[in-house]
């Protein structure tokens, strides 16, 4: 649910339908929420304009060619990155820290030679048995970790929701499957040290559009039998 939505220095048609535009070519779940809330304001996807050369920028968001200028989507590190966060007005870098520090997912887009046009916020519903799954796992002795790209706040405050103590933010893709190697080497350790009735290391990839999906994983001494269902 696009919970959040502010335009800058364009009127919010214009912005908000360009951010539409880019994430109508993305995967992430999130980037449904964005398109459906332009939606909802009778915001269309413009169709004099074409994203060209629409690419992923592991751990930070996408970028594309409009009209012949670069356009961003994605978070703070991304615009802290390429020099346009320094822009952002105070009033509404601290919007989006409140609903950073609420568990919502926050971004912007930013156009080449203009700045940041917008800021957003999207709520990543998080399902209702997903505590009672979290407890139940607990209560067998399997210890569960969340690693993410979101910000620290963003992040405790949806393991706080499940009921996840350990969490792990702002991660790249591969600081991800390095910290998998990790425990799995961890896990391996353990059994050769420890006499346990039971041992069992579990990693669950829920998200279809994961970066983690293009790493090298075959490696790892693991085995995936398990298929990606589209919905979460």
């Amino acid at each position: 649910q696009l919970l959040y939505f502010q335009e800058i220095g364009r009127n919010r048609n214009e912005a908000l339908s360009l951010l539409a535009l880019l994430e109508s070519s993305a995967s992430h779940p999130l980037a449904d929420a964005i398109v459906k809330g332009a939606a909802n304001e009778q915001v269309c996807i413009p169709r004099n304009m074409e994203a060209k050369r629409h690419t992923l920028l592991p751990g930070e968001g996408i970028t594309a060619t409009v009209q012949d200028k670069q356009v961003y989507v994605g978070n703070k590190r991304l615009f802290e990155r390429i020099g346009l966060y320094v822009s952002l007005p105070n009033e509404i870098a601290a919007a989006i820290d409140t609903y950073s520090n609420e568990g919502a997912t926050t971004g912007f887009i930013g156009v080449e030679g203009e700045g940041i046009i917008g800021a957003f916020c999207v709520a990543d519903k998080v399902r209702d048995e997903a505590k009672v799954v979290v407890t139940e796992l607990t209560k067998m002795g399997i210890e569960i970790s969340m690693l993410t790209g979101d910000l620290p706040t963003a992040a405790v405050a949806i393991g706080n929701k499940v009921g996840i103590e350990n969490v792990k933010s702002e991660l790249l893709p591969e600081d991800k499957l390095n910290e998998i190697r990790q425990q799995v080497a961890e896990h391996r350790s353990r059994k050769r040290c420890c006499k346990a009735k039971q041992s069992i290391l579990v990693f669950l990839n829920i998200d279809p559009s994961s970066e983690i999906d293009g790493c090298n994983v075959q490696n790892l001494g693991t085995r995936r039998q398990c298929r990606h269902k589209k919905n979460r």
